[in-house]
Protein backbone atom coordinates (compact mmCIF):
# COMPACT_ATOMS: atom_id res chain seq x y z
CA UNK A 1 0.00 0.00 0.00
CA UNK A 2 1.50 3.62 -1.33
CA UNK A 3 0.16 7.18 0.20
CA UNK A 4 1.24 10.02 -1.56
CA UNK A 5 1.51 13.88 -0.06
CA UNK A 6 1.07 16.66 -2.26
CA UNK A 7 2.24 19.94 -1.17
CA UNK A 8 1.06 23.52 -3.04
CA UNK A 9 2.38 27.43 -1.98
CA UNK A 10 0.74 30.61 -2.51
CA UNK A 11 4.32 32.20 -3.04
CA UNK A 12 4.81 33.70 -5.72
CA UNK A 13 8.68 32.11 -6.00
CA UNK A 14 7.24 28.97 -4.88
CA UNK A 15 9.40 26.69 -1.84
CA UNK A 16 12.25 28.32 -0.73
CA UNK A 17 15.06 26.82 0.51
CA UNK A 18 13.98 26.80 3.81
CA UNK A 19 10.84 25.44 3.25
CA UNK A 20 11.97 22.52 1.28
CA UNK A 21 14.47 21.68 4.06
CA UNK A 22 11.34 22.30 7.17
CA UNK A 23 9.45 19.68 4.76
CA UNK A 24 12.06 17.41 4.04
CA UNK A 25 12.93 17.42 8.19
CA UNK A 26 9.15 16.89 9.28
CA UNK A 27 7.76 14.54 6.21
CA UNK A 28 9.43 11.00 7.89
CA UNK A 29 6.95 12.68 11.17
CA UNK A 30 3.90 12.88 9.00
CA UNK A 31 4.25 9.52 6.74
CA UNK A 32 4.39 8.35 10.13
CA UNK A 33 1.13 9.49 11.45
CA UNK A 34 -0.51 8.89 7.88
CA UNK A 35 0.28 5.24 7.82
CA UNK A 36 -1.21 4.68 11.39
CA UNK A 37 -4.56 6.61 10.27
CA UNK A 38 -4.73 5.03 6.49
CA UNK A 39 -4.77 1.73 8.36
CA UNK A 40 -7.18 2.27 11.32
CA UNK A 41 -9.51 3.70 8.12
CA UNK A 42 -9.07 0.01 6.30
CA UNK A 43 -9.44 -1.64 9.68
CA UNK A 44 -12.57 0.01 10.93
CA UNK A 45 -14.03 -0.10 6.89
CA UNK A 46 -13.39 -4.38 6.50
CA UNK A 47 -14.60 -4.97 9.96
CA UNK A 48 -17.89 -3.14 9.68
CA UNK A 49 -18.37 -4.60 5.69
CA UNK A 50 -17.83 -8.77 7.93
CA UNK A 51 -19.17 -7.90 10.89
CA UNK A 52 -21.75 -5.25 10.83
CA UNK A 53 -22.25 -2.18 12.61
CA UNK A 54 -22.41 -2.98 16.83
CA UNK A 55 -20.03 -5.81 16.55
CA UNK A 56 -17.18 -3.65 14.45
CA UNK A 57 -17.36 -0.67 16.83
CA UNK A 58 -17.02 -3.41 20.10
CA UNK A 59 -14.01 -5.19 18.36
CA UNK A 60 -11.96 -2.12 17.94
CA UNK A 61 -12.79 -0.54 21.28
CA UNK A 62 -11.71 -4.05 22.47
CA UNK A 63 -15.19 -5.17 23.67
CA UNK A 64 -14.73 -9.26 22.40
CA UNK A 65 -14.81 -10.97 26.23
CA UNK A 66 -16.39 -14.47 25.64
CA UNK A 67 -19.68 -15.33 27.09
CA UNK A 68 -20.89 -11.14 26.56
CA UNK A 69 -24.24 -11.16 25.77
CA UNK A 70 -26.32 -7.90 24.37
CA UNK A 71 -29.86 -7.77 24.15
CA UNK A 72 -31.93 -5.57 21.60
CA UNK A 73 -35.79 -5.47 21.17
CA UNK A 74 -36.71 -5.49 17.21
CA UNK A 75 -38.16 -6.26 14.74
CA UNK A 76 -36.38 -9.24 13.15
CA UNK A 77 -36.64 -10.04 9.19
CA UNK A 78 -35.16 -13.33 7.61
CA UNK A 79 -35.14 -13.80 4.47
CA UNK A 80 -33.92 -16.60 2.07
CA UNK A 81 -33.77 -17.80 -1.40
CA UNK A 82 -36.03 -20.43 -2.42
CA UNK A 83 -34.82 -24.07 -3.19
CA UNK A 84 -31.27 -22.83 -3.71
CA UNK A 85 -29.73 -25.87 -3.53
CA UNK A 86 -31.82 -27.15 -7.03
CA UNK A 87 -30.74 -23.75 -8.28
CA UNK A 88 -26.92 -24.43 -7.91
CA UNK A 89 -26.30 -28.05 -7.89
CA UNK A 90 -25.23 -27.96 -11.41
CA UNK A 91 -23.89 -24.64 -11.08
CA UNK A 92 -19.93 -23.93 -10.38
CA UNK A 93 -18.66 -22.18 -7.58
CA UNK A 94 -18.41 -18.92 -9.09
CA UNK A 95 -21.70 -19.10 -10.85
CA UNK A 96 -23.42 -20.06 -7.29
CA UNK A 97 -21.62 -17.52 -5.57
CA UNK A 98 -22.48 -14.65 -8.39
CA UNK A 99 -26.31 -15.54 -8.40
CA UNK A 100 -26.02 -15.31 -4.31
CA UNK A 101 -24.29 -12.04 -4.72
CA UNK A 102 -27.52 -10.68 -6.81
CA UNK A 103 -30.21 -12.29 -4.78
CA UNK A 104 -28.03 -10.02 -1.92
CA UNK A 105 -28.36 -7.06 -3.73
CA UNK A 106 -32.04 -7.09 -4.04
CA UNK A 107 -32.36 -8.36 -0.33
CA UNK A 108 -29.99 -5.90 1.42
CA UNK A 109 -30.46 -2.52 0.03
CA UNK A 110 -34.25 -2.76 0.92
CA UNK A 111 -33.27 -3.52 4.71
CA UNK A 112 -30.66 -0.57 4.68
CA UNK A 113 -33.19 1.96 2.78
CA UNK A 114 -35.63 1.34 5.54
CA UNK A 115 -33.28 1.93 8.65
CA UNK A 116 -32.40 -2.01 9.38
CA UNK A 117 -28.96 -4.07 10.12
CA UNK A 118 -28.11 -7.21 8.24
CA UNK A 119 -26.32 -9.23 11.37
CA UNK A 120 -25.42 -12.16 9.77
CA UNK A 121 -25.37 -13.79 6.01
CA UNK A 122 -26.13 -17.73 6.88
CA UNK A 123 -25.79 -19.59 3.21
CA UNK A 124 -28.56 -18.15 1.33
CA UNK A 125 -29.95 -16.69 4.48
CA UNK A 126 -30.23 -13.27 5.36
CA UNK A 127 -31.01 -12.36 9.07
CA UNK A 128 -31.48 -8.74 9.59
CA UNK A 129 -32.97 -6.33 12.50
CA UNK A 130 -35.39 -3.02 12.82
CA UNK A 131 -34.35 -1.58 16.36
CA UNK A 132 -37.32 -0.95 18.16
CA UNK A 133 -36.53 1.78 21.13
CA UNK A 134 -39.69 3.34 22.04
CA UNK A 135 -41.56 2.36 18.92
CA UNK A 136 -42.21 -1.25 18.38
CA UNK A 137 -44.77 -0.64 15.54
CA UNK A 138 -42.71 1.87 13.72
CA UNK A 139 -39.97 -1.15 13.98
CA UNK A 140 -42.44 -3.52 12.58
CA UNK A 141 -43.97 -1.14 9.68
CA UNK A 142 -39.91 -0.87 8.94
CA UNK A 143 -39.73 -4.29 8.59
CA UNK A 144 -42.41 -4.96 6.34
CA UNK A 145 -41.91 -1.94 4.19
CA UNK A 146 -38.31 -3.84 3.34
CA UNK A 147 -39.73 -7.07 2.92
CA UNK A 148 -42.16 -6.19 0.46
CA UNK A 149 -39.66 -3.76 -1.42
CA UNK A 150 -37.26 -7.07 -1.72
CA UNK A 151 -39.90 -8.71 -2.75
CA UNK A 152 -40.26 -6.21 -5.72
CA UNK A 153 -36.75 -6.22 -5.93
CA UNK A 154 -36.42 -9.82 -7.04
CA UNK A 155 -39.37 -9.79 -9.15
CA UNK A 156 -37.92 -7.02 -11.53
CA UNK A 157 -34.62 -9.03 -11.72
CA UNK A 158 -36.78 -12.20 -12.74
CA UNK A 159 -37.70 -10.00 -15.79
CA UNK A 160 -33.99 -10.12 -17.24
CA UNK A 161 -32.21 -12.76 -15.56
CA UNK A 162 -31.16 -16.35 -17.00
CA UNK A 163 -31.35 -18.19 -13.78
CA UNK A 164 -34.33 -17.45 -12.09
CA UNK A 165 -35.07 -17.64 -8.32
CA UNK A 166 -37.46 -16.57 -5.93
CA UNK A 167 -37.18 -15.37 -1.94
CA UNK A 168 -39.38 -16.22 0.86
CA UNK A 169 -39.47 -13.37 3.54
CA UNK A 170 -40.59 -13.80 7.51
CA UNK A 171 -40.81 -11.15 10.29
CA UNK A 172 -41.28 -11.42 14.00
CA UNK A 173 -40.95 -9.08 17.04
CA UNK A 174 -38.59 -10.08 19.75
CA UNK A 175 -35.73 -9.99 21.41
CA UNK A 176 -32.40 -10.31 19.45
CA UNK A 177 -29.36 -11.44 21.65
CA UNK A 178 -25.49 -10.65 20.12
CA UNK A 179 -23.45 -13.68 21.75
CA UNK A 180 -19.67 -13.43 21.72
CA UNK A 181 -18.70 -17.24 21.31
CA UNK A 182 -15.35 -18.95 20.27
CA UNK A 183 -12.54 -20.88 21.98
CA UNK A 184 -8.98 -19.81 22.60
CA UNK A 185 -8.22 -17.02 20.38
CA UNK A 186 -10.85 -17.77 17.98
CA UNK A 187 -13.82 -15.61 18.91
CA UNK A 188 -17.05 -14.56 16.65
CA UNK A 189 -20.34 -12.39 17.38
CA UNK A 190 -23.28 -14.43 16.64
CA UNK A 191 -26.93 -13.70 17.01
CA UNK A 192 -29.11 -16.08 19.19
CA UNK A 193 -32.45 -16.93 21.00
CA UNK A 194 -35.73 -18.07 20.51
CA UNK A 195 -36.98 -15.23 18.88
CA UNK A 196 -34.11 -15.46 16.12
CA UNK A 197 -35.13 -19.13 15.39
CA UNK A 198 -38.71 -18.33 15.00
CA UNK A 199 -38.38 -16.25 12.57
CA UNK A 200 -36.26 -18.31 10.36
CA UNK A 201 -38.45 -21.42 10.98
CA UNK A 202 -41.57 -18.75 9.56
CA UNK A 203 -38.79 -18.43 6.91
CA UNK A 204 -39.02 -22.32 6.29
CA UNK A 205 -42.53 -22.07 5.51
CA UNK A 206 -42.92 -19.36 3.51
CA UNK A 207 -42.09 -22.63 0.71
CA UNK A 208 -44.04 -25.46 2.30
CA UNK A 209 -47.42 -22.38 2.51
CA UNK A 210 -46.35 -21.19 -0.97
CA UNK A 211 -46.17 -17.26 0.51
CA UNK A 212 -44.99 -14.53 0.07
CA UNK A 213 -44.01 -13.15 3.25
CA UNK A 214 -45.39 -14.63 6.92
CA UNK A 215 -45.52 -12.94 9.37
CA UNK A 216 -46.08 -13.79 13.60
CA UNK A 217 -48.73 -13.11 15.87
CA UNK A 218 -46.54 -10.08 17.20
CA UNK A 219 -46.24 -8.39 13.90
CA UNK A 220 -49.72 -8.88 13.11
CA UNK A 221 -51.00 -7.06 16.67
CA UNK A 222 -48.44 -4.45 16.20
CA UNK A 223 -49.47 -3.58 12.70
CA UNK A 224 -53.25 -3.90 13.58
CA UNK A 225 -54.18 -1.87 10.22
CA UNK A 226 -52.43 -4.29 7.74
CA UNK A 227 -55.18 -6.96 6.37
CA UNK A 228 -53.06 -9.94 7.14
CA UNK A 229 -54.09 -13.44 6.51
CA UNK A 230 -54.63 -15.89 9.00
CA UNK A 231 -52.51 -19.32 7.53
CA UNK A 232 -53.56 -21.33 11.10
CA UNK A 233 -50.46 -22.20 13.52
CA UNK A 234 -48.22 -24.75 13.06
CA UNK A 235 -45.93 -26.91 15.56
CA UNK A 236 -42.07 -25.52 14.38
CA UNK A 237 -38.81 -27.06 15.03
CA UNK A 238 -37.30 -26.63 18.21
CA UNK A 239 -40.07 -24.56 19.35
CA UNK A 240 -42.45 -25.34 21.88
CA UNK A 241 -46.60 -25.44 21.10
CA UNK A 242 -48.06 -24.54 17.72
CA UNK A 243 -47.14 -21.00 16.57
CA UNK A 244 -49.93 -18.45 14.63
CA UNK A 245 -48.86 -18.30 11.21
CA UNK A 246 -50.04 -14.86 8.67
CA UNK A 247 -49.01 -13.96 5.40
CA UNK A 248 -49.08 -10.84 3.94
CA UNK A 249 -52.24 -9.99 1.48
Amino acid sequence: MQNIFSFATQAEAGFSDVDVALLRATFPAIEACQEILVMHRILKEVTRMYVGEEPHERILAGDVHRGEVTRLRSAILFADMREFTLLTSDLSAESATALLNEYYDCVVPAVENNGGEVLKFIGDGVLAIFRAGQEDAKACAKALCAARQGRLAVADRRKSAEIQFDVGVALHFGEVAYGNIGSGARLDYTVIGRDVNLASRLADMCGTLGKAILVSEEIRQHLSDEAFENCGSYELKGLAGKIPVFSEG
